[in-house]
């Protein structure tokens, strides 16, 4: 049995959490906060368990998201 795994798909899924978790911090959504910060670290770890993409590529993949919102929204690791 082969397992073909899409890459671009993987991280599709996690730009769209991802925005979705900062619209919901956006608009004080505390019940969608928790689910897409939940939803969205769920799918870093099967990322990382698949190797589907190593931190260097995580860290730029969350910048990237986190940079199209407002500054008070971004995690205080973002440069």
């Amino acid at each position: 049995m082969t397992v073909t795994i899409n890459k671009k798909e993987y991280i599709t899924e996690l730009e769209q959490a991802l925005e979705h978790f900062y619209e919901a911090k956006a608009v004080g959504d505390k019940e969608q906060i928790k689910y897409f910060q939940g939803y969205s670290k769920g799918i870093i770890e099967i990322m990382k368990k698949l190797e589907i993409v190593n931190d260097e590529e995580l860290k730029d993949i969350v910048n990237n998201i986190e940079l199209d919102f407002p500054s008070i929204f971004r995690s205080k690791t973002t440069k």
